[in-house]
């Protein structure tokens, strides 16, 4: 089946709608509210979700191992819990979250890539634009038969730490900070002790690439000027971080619907980098 003639990484509320019933359409609730809160992202899905969408539990589909937050967890891992939301490699994967791409639908489109899926798509608006059109939801879990899901792990959408610190001094390579100006310039982190960004990173926070007022990204023009304005070369290699590998994967969204698909996100993020004791900054 194919989505958008298979161009762009997004679907649109409407062509939801129409699909929704297909079989091998299988969309994603990816909301991810921070544990400071009074709901749990699992408390938000229950409340509402639409129609028929499994719950991704990026506290469950993460690396156990690592203090770090919602690290990748392995190839065997990802495999084994996507198989558990009904889902196969045949599928059309629709993710959605409910907060302008604040919760993650962005990163879980990331990590299905990651994992060798390039069937999957976000859901531009969201869950707030579904609703507001009066379409299908429902409370409760949705009950899916589990599938068989066999993830095959793709390297180039994917930097560590070890490579990030080759690429710092790698004059080839640019590197995109989406954090808040106030954080790129030295505002404390929640995720750091230390302040700053990474050497010759240049900002583009996910709010200028995101129109918070109808949850949508931003149309192709728009993007590619806030990127000339960085003056980055489209020719040459990027590599992209945040705070905690939340709001990079949104640019990387932003960038596959602009054509370039294979831009890999450092995981680890401010988060690692910026708790090792090694690691160069700037302010």
């Amino acid at each position: 089946m194919k989505i958008y003639k298979n161009t762009s990484p997004i679907v649109t509320s409407n062509w939801l709608a129409e699909n929704l019933d297909k079989t091998c359409v299988k969309v994603v609730d990816a909301t991810y509210v921070k544990s400071d809160t009074d709901k749990s992202s699992f408390d938000e899905y229950i409340t509402n979700h639409i129609q028929g969408a499994a719950f991704f539990d990026f506290n469950l589909i993460r690396d156990l191992d690592t203090k770090l937050p919602i690290m990748l967890p392995s190839c065997k891992k990802f495999s084994y819990e996507v198989s558990k939301l009904g889902i196969s490699n045949s599928d059309t994967v629709i993710i959605y979250d409910r907060d302008n791409y604040k919760s993650l639908a962005a990163r879980a489109w990331w990590m299905f890539r990651v994992f060798g899926h390039e069937k999957v798509f976000v859901l531009d608006g969201g869950l707030n634009k579904w609703i507001s059109e009066r379409k299908p939801v429902e409370a409760g879990i949705a009950q899916r038969e589990g599938r068989n899901f066999n993830g095959k792990y793709n390297p180039s959408l994917v930097t560590d730490l070890s490579q990030m610190r080759e690429i710092v001094d790698n004059q080839a390579f640019q590197i995109i900070d989406t954090r808040s100006v106030e954080h790129f310039n030295g505002e404390p982190s929640p995720f750091s002790k230390k302040t700053g960004h990474i050497p010759r990173a240049k900002n583009l926070p996910m709010t200028r690439i995101v129109d918070i007022n109808n949850n949508c990204l931003q149309s192709n023009d728009h993007i590619a000027k806030e990127l000339n304005v960085l003056n980055i070369d489209k020719t040459r290699p990027l590599v992209l971080y945040c705070g905690a590998a939340g709001s990079a994967p949104v640019l990387a969204l932003a960038l596959h619907k602009l054509g370039l698909k294979h831009i890999p996100v450092y995981d680890g993020s401010w988060a690692e980098w910026g708790s090792q004791e090694d690691t160069p900054i700037e302010i």
